[in-house]
Formats: structure tokens, sequence, C-alpha cells
């Protein structure tokens, strides 16, 4: 048969234990229901098992309510004593415990609504350049979608010129060949004819240099019969006298 444990029981001293590691571990900088803030709990409930007064009584849930509670009472005794006399009486080592773990507490709940504020404000600013890198995004994809369809007319609108100046090209090259093989014939018959002309003119030359050639050698021949002739009659002559 089991032996169930007592409970632990909380005395005056047992409380003043707890604040010290309330205060000395600050588990209120974390967020509630948060592991990081589960860890300190668990951290002080260990501290204070180690203490023979605790006698590993003390679990994580004991040692959050006990506190939760001595935080609350506090401060309800400090805002009626406030209230009944306008000034706080000498404080116990409890009441000092409790005023500086209540100061820490406004001072985290403060930074930690402050820091949340920001991520609020980190995520909503995060959100408002997510929509205007999208929109921008957007913008530029419409504006490469314009150039695309702009370049891409015009890349038609160039084949299309390209097509029609190649063809142009063609036309005029094909009119410039033709004109300038018409110039060579032109050229070459000129040449032809001015050999022509040559070959005449030598062949005229010739003619006529061969017609004064006979006329000349006739001549010569006839000079000479003449010469023969006549000295043929001096003989005649001289002999008949």
């Amino acid at each position: 048969m089991s032996v169930k444990s007592s409970p632990l029981i909380w005395t005056n001293e047992k409380e003043i234990m707890l604040l010290r590691e309330v205060l000395v571990s600050q588990p209120h900088q974390f967020k509630e229901k948060t592991p990081k803030r589960g860890e300190k709990w668990q951290q002080i409930a260990d501290n204070l098992n180690k203490s023979d007064q605790f006698n590993n009584k003390a679990s994580t849930r004991a040692v959050r309510e006990k506190t939760n509670a001595l935080i609350h009472a506090f401060r309800q005794t400090q805002r009626a004593e406030l209230a009944a006399t306008g000034i706080s009486p000498d404080p116990t080592e409890k009441e000092v415990l409790c005023e500086e773990i209540c100061l820490q507490i406004d001072e985290f709940t403060r930074i930690l609504a402050e820091s949340g504020k920001a991520a609020k404000d980190v995520e909503k600013d995060k959100l408002l350049g997510e929509d205007i890198r999208q929109k921008a995004m957007e913008s530029q994809s419409q504006t490469l979608k314009r150039k695309s369809e702009s370049s891409d007319e015009e890349v038609l609108k160039k084949r299309r010129s390209s097509g029609s100046d190649a063809v142009c090209f063609l036309r005029e090259k094909s009119e410039a060949d033709v004109k300038m093989r018409e110039k060579e014939l032109e050229v070459q018959n000129q040449r032809l004819q001015l050999e022509a002309t040559k070959i005449q003119n030598d062949q005229n030359n010739f003619i006529n240099m061969f017609a004064l050639m006979s006329n000349q050698m006739q001549q010569n021949q006839q000079m000479t019969l003449n010469i023969i002739e006549r000295l043929t009659n001096s003989d005649k002559g001289e002999n008949g006298q």
C-alpha cells in the first residue's frame, strides 16, 4: 500500500525563499505560456527542492501559482494602504521582494508590449514592403511585357524592313550589275572598234604604201628604161658617124 506524500505547506520563510528565486530567475521576462517561461519556473522549483525545507515537494505549478497569489495580494494591500493613509508603512522583506518583482513584471510587460508592437510594425512593414515589391514587380513585369511586345513589334518591323531592304538592295545591285555589264560591253565594243579601225588603218596604210612603192618602182623602172634608151640611142649615133 503506497503512502501519499503530504502536500506542500507554505510558510513565511518558504514564501521569502520563493520570492528570492523569482527575483533572481526573472521568469516574467518571457511571454506567458511559452517554453522559455516554463523552463524558468521549473528551474525555480528545482532550486527550492534542493532545500530540506521543501523536501522535493515544490512543483512547477505550485511555485507559479504561489508567486502569482503573493504578487496579487501585495498589489491589493499596497493600494488599500495608500488609499487609507496616503503613506506606506515600513516594508518587510517579503514586501520588498514583492515590490521588486512587481517592478520587474511591469518593466518586462512594457518591453514585451513594445517588442510585440515592434514585431507587428515589422510584420506590417514587411507585408507593406512585400505589397510594394509585388506591385513593383507587377509594374516591372508589365513594363517588361510592354517592352517585349514593343521589341517584338520592332523586330517584326526590322525583319520586314530588313526583308524590304534586302529586296531593294538586291534589285539595286542587279541594276548596278546590269549597268556595269553594259558599260563593260560598251568599253569592250569601243576597244574592238578601235582595234578594228586600227587594223583597217594599218591595212589602208599598207595598201597605200604598197601602191606608193609600186608606183615608185614603176617610176624607177621607167627612169631606168629611159636611161638605157638614151644610152642606146647615143651609142647608135656615135656608130653612125
